[in-house]
C-alpha cells in the first residue's frame, strides 16, 4: 500500500495541475494523517483528499524549510507571488507558526492523468503497432531486406531469421530496436505510475530490485511498464536494458550459427516461425481477454490492445455520463 499525503480540498487541483512539472508543497499544508515519515526520495506515494485517492506522485526531494527561511523562489513553486504571500497562507493555516516553526518541502512530480493520451502513449503504441505488422511481413523481408524486418520487430524470432546479416549493422539495430520499445513502456509505467498500471495491468507491487530482474529475465511490455511503476531511475533501466540486449542477441546469434546451413533459408521453415512469433501473442490476448480474471492461473498478459481497450472503455464510460 502506498504511503499517503493527505492535501486539503483547496490543494487539490493545484496538485493536478502539476501533474507535468514537478511541484512543491509544504507538510504545513498536509492534513496530520499524512504519511511523512517513512516518505524517501524515489519513492511512490498516493495523494488523497478526504479519504480518497485522487493521483499518484512520485517524490523527488525532501528538504526541511523554517518559516523565516522561505524565499520567493519556493512561494513561486507553491504558486504564490512571492515569500510573503507564502508565508501568508501558512499563517492561516498555523496561526502560531514562528520564524522558527520547521516545515517540510516535499517536491513531487504527478502521474499523469488516466483520461489523457499523451506522446509517450502514442510512442509506445506505435512500436508495438510496427512490431505486429513486422510479425506477419517478416517471411517476405527477411531475406532481401533484414534490416527493415529488425526495424519493424527485433524480437528472437527476426534475430534468427537474420542472422546472416554482417554482425555490428545486425547487432546495432537489434539493440536499438528493443531499447527504444523497452524504454518506451518504461516511460509509460513512470508517467501513468501503479495505480493506473494495475488497471490495464493487474499485479503485485514489485521492489525496484525485482522489476530489473524481470526486465533482464524477460524484457517487453509487463515488466518495463511495471519497472518504471516501480520507481526504478532512467539511468539504471537504460544500463540493464542496453546490457540485456546485446547479451541477448549475441546469445540468439550464436545459437543460429549452430543451425545446419539452409535450413533457415528454407521458405516453410521461415512461415513456420514468422508464424508462431505472429500467432502466440493473438494467442495469449484471447486467452486473457475471455478468461483471465484477478488470480486466474493463466495471469494477465499485457499487451497494446488491452491498453486500447481500456482507453475505449474510459471514453466510452465519460461519453455515458456526459
Amino acid at each position: 500500500m502506498l504511503p499517503r499525503l493527505d492535501f486539503h480540498s483547496s490543494l487539490r487541483d493545484a496538485v493536478l495541475d502539476g501533474s507535468k512539472t514537478a511541484t512543491t508543497r509544504l507538510v504545513g499544508e498536509l492534513d496530520s494523517n499524512t504519511d511523512v515519515d517513512g516518505l524517501r526520495p524515489g519513492m511512490r506515494a498516493a495523494a488523497t483528499c478526504q479519504g480518497e485517492t485522487f493521483a499518484e506522485l512520485t517524490i523527488l526531494s525532501i528538504e526541511p524549510v523554517s518559516y523565516d527561511a522561505i524565499d520567493d523562489k519556493l512561494a513561486r513553486a507553491e504558486d504564490c507571488a512571492d515569500a510573503a504571500e507564502l508565508k501568508s497562507l501558512l499563517k492561516s493555516f498555523y496561526p502560531r507558526a514562528k520564524p522558527t516553526t520547521a516545515f517540510l518541502a516535499i517536491r513531487f512530480r504527478c502521474a499523469a492523468n488516466a483520461n489523457t493520451i499523451t506522446f509517450v502513449d502514442a510512442a509506445a503504441a506505435s512500436l508495438k503497432v510496427l512490431g505486429l505488422v513486422g510479425d506477419f511481413c517478416s517471411p517476405l523481408l527477411a531475406r532481401e531486406y533484414p534490416l527493415a524486418a529488425l526495424s519493424l520487430n527485433a524480437n528472437d524470432a527476426h534475430c534468427l531469421l537474420t542472422h546472416q546479416f554482417p554482425l555490428l549493422p545486425w547487432l546495432l539495430v537489434v539493440v536499438l530496436r528493443r531499447t527504444a520499445e523497452d524504454s518506451a513502456c518504461f516511460a509509460l509505467g513512470r508517467l501513468r505510475g501503479q495505480r493506473y498500471v494495475d488497471e490495464w495491468l493487474p499485479s503485485a507491487p514489485m521492489s525496484k530490485a525485482a522489476a530489473l530482474a524481470a526486465v533482464v529475465a524477460a524484457p517487453g511490455v509487463s515488466t518495463c511498464a511495471l519497472a518504471g511503476a516501480a520507481g526504478v531511475s532512467w539511468s539504471m533501466f537504460g544500463g540493464v536494458t542496453l546490457v540485456g540486449a546485446l547479451l541477448r542477441a549475441l546469445a540468439i546469434r550464436a545459437v543460429a550459427e549452430q543451425i545446419p546451413v539452409g535450413l533457415l533459408d528454407d521458405w516453410a521453415v521461415r512461415f513456420l516461425i514468422a508464424g508462431a512469433a505472429a500467432a502466440l501473442p493473438l494467442i495469449i490476448a484471447s486467452l486473457r481477454v475471455d478468461r483471465a480474471q484477478r488470480g486466474h492461473v493463466l495471469g494477465h498478459f499485457p499487451w497494446p490492445w488491452t491498453r486500447a481497450r481500456w482507453l475505449l472503455h474510459r471514453l466510452s464510460h465519460h461519453t455515458k455520463e456526459d
